[in-house]
């Protein structure tokens, strides 16, 4: 029983110990599936020990020397294997983490040489450290969101895109370019769930603040938080079909041609302050579960949220509107404002819900449109246009419809 005793304490010392640094692989290599094969083992060591032994006190005198013997033999026979089992599975584990060790070095080994690829003058060298971590990521699954990291922080430093004039002898600019392609097609073509086998990455975080992009492609895609605060877009843009699960923030960002955003899907917070865009935006059925502020926006050209649905409060605080703006049967469930937003183009809100009827008798306070004889609005229920003596119109609430 003692030495039962001094095995109970030994496992309770390797349990504890494996709550502690627990190791990956089957639950039987773990400390406690260790301990509990020993003293299973063991245990049943001690228990054979005591049958035997109690057998042998009621044998007849004469046999119970060697019946006692055989009780003594096979019980430290049990206990021993028990130890044994304990050391084997043990020592199977050091292998593991020997395995382990080895092929975290290696994974190391290989994320160093890429990323030092990237810092490097060749332009094909750095195009090479794109691929490396690409092939990186698709192996390990834990190192993923790490290289999408090291890729966005690529694209975060300085650029000016070349001219797109073919006599420019920008050629360093030209094969700049061509590296950041090769970066911005590592990331789109990983988070489209569309992707062939395992070559989707769930789950990914992007952070472009700042970054300069080019022939952006980010369509039928999933992103879980993305950031492109500051993001410049040279050229056109698409985001069309894309899911985003979780908060997403466009806030100052400058798109210097088109974006869409056509049926995409916002499921939380989203944050389109002070953008610029300078060419046509398309966010037409688009679903916005959280929150949308675009306060500050400006729209050069036309801006078309038709059959977009707002599922919670939207802003669109002092918005300038350069072209038309395209409402025509948008669903806004909550609050809604375009308090001190400008429209020099043609509004439509025709067939438009707004569920919030005291967001409707206030949404277009001190809006005052530009003033145009050939202007062919539809303003929401109750609002009406009345003409002004300074070049703008007045926007005036005559009251709720009867519904």
């Amino acid at each position: 029983m003692t030495a039962l005793a001094a095995m109970l304490g030994v496992v309770l010392v390797v349990v504890a110990r494996g709550r502690r640094s627990r190791a990956p692989g089957p639950w039987l290599l773990s400390y406690g599936g260790v301990a509990v094969v020993a003293v299973t083992v063991a245990a049943a060591g001690v228990v054979a020990f005591v049958v035997m032994v109690r057998v042998a006190a009621h044998a007849p005198v004469a046999d119970r020397p060697g019946l006692q013997i055989e009780a003594i033999k096979y019980g430290l026979g049990l206990f021993a294997a028990g130890g044994a089992a304990a050391a084997l599975l043990l020592g199977f584990r050091r292998q593991q983490h020997t395995e382990l060790d080895a092929a975290e070095r290696r994974i190391t080994d290989l994320y160093t040489k890429a990323v030092e690829q990237l810092g490097a003058e060749s332009p094909a060298v750095r195009m090479g450290g794109m691929y490396a971590l690409e092939r990186i990521a698709q192996s390990n699954v834990d190192q993923r969101q790490t290289i999408v990291n090291v890729i966005c922080a690529y694209l975060r430093t300085p650029f000016t895109p070349p001219s797109p004039d073919p006599s420019s002898a920008d050629a360093q600019g030209q094969q700049e370019l061509q590296v950041r392609l090769t970066a911005q097609s590592i990331l789109t073509g990983h988070l489209r769930p569309s992707a062939a086998g395992s070559l989707f990455w769930p789950g990914i975080d992007l952070d472009l603040t700042g970054a300069t992009l080019a022939e952006w492609r980010l369509s039928d895609a999933e992103v879980h938080k993305a950031i492109f605060t500051g993001a410049t877009f040279s050229s056109p843009a698409l985001f069309s079909d894309t899911v985003f699960t979780d908060a997403v923030t466009f806030a100052s960002a400058t798109f210097d041609a088109k974006v869409h955003f056509i049926r995409a899907i916002f499921t939380a917070k989203t944050t389109f302050e002070r953008v610029a865009v300078h060419g046509e935006a398309a966010f037409s059925g688009a679903l916005f579960h959280g929150a949308v502020d675009f306060s500050g926006a400006s729209f050069a050209a036309d801006a078309d949220w038709h059959t977009t649905t707002f599922q919670d409060d939207a802003h669109f605080t002092e918005v300038r509107f350069d072209g038309n703006a395209e409402f025509t049967r948008a669903n806004f469930a909550e609050w809604v404002t375009f308090r001190g937003s400008a429209f020099a183009g043609g509004v439509r809100f025709s067939e438009t819900y707004f569920r919030s009827d005291a967001a409707l008798a206030t949404m277009l306070a001190e809006v005052r449109p530009l003033s145009q004889d050939d202007r062919r609005d539809v303003w929401p229920p109750g609002w009406r246009l009345r003409e002004g003596t300074d070049g703008r119109g007045e926007l005036l609430f005559t009251g709720l419809p009867s519904r």
